[in-house]
């Protein structure tokens, strides 16, 4: 069963494949759109695998950014993202705290060393 929310700039799809809980983002991940993003994944049990879909999504600032912080102390989160996503998590020193899978959701080797992205 999917449920979908949609708040200013950001649609929210949940869904459950196989076991794991699954969060589609589509639009902006930011400090006008994180207190739904918070509320969604509020609710996810620790022992279920969760995957964040941000290949929708176009924008994170520090406010979305902070989020997945907070959810990756709760679970490991396996994040579907671009490499502009990956270079963030990279340049910050969080690339450790989460599984990272391409858009395509096919697990992605480990970024490349920081200097790489200069």
């Amino acid at each position: 069963m999917e449920r979908r929310i949609a708040v200013m700039g950001l649609e929210i799809a949940t869904t459950r494949v196989g076991g794991s809980v699954v969060f589609a983002l589509q639009g902006e991940l930011d400090v006008y759109t994180v207190g739904r993003f918070s509320a969604a994944v509020d609710g996810v049990n620790a022992s279920a695998p969760v995957v964040v879909d941000l290949s929708g999504v176009d924008l994170v600032d520090s406010s979305g950014l902070a989020a997945l912080i907070r959810l990756s102390h709760r679970v490991r989160p396996t994040l579907c993202c671009s490499q502009s996503l990956v270079r963030l998590l990279t340049i910050t020193g969080l690339l450790g705290q989460f599984d990272i899978a391409g858009p395509d959701g096919e697990p992605r080797p480990e970024s490349p060393p920081l200097a790489a992205h200069f």
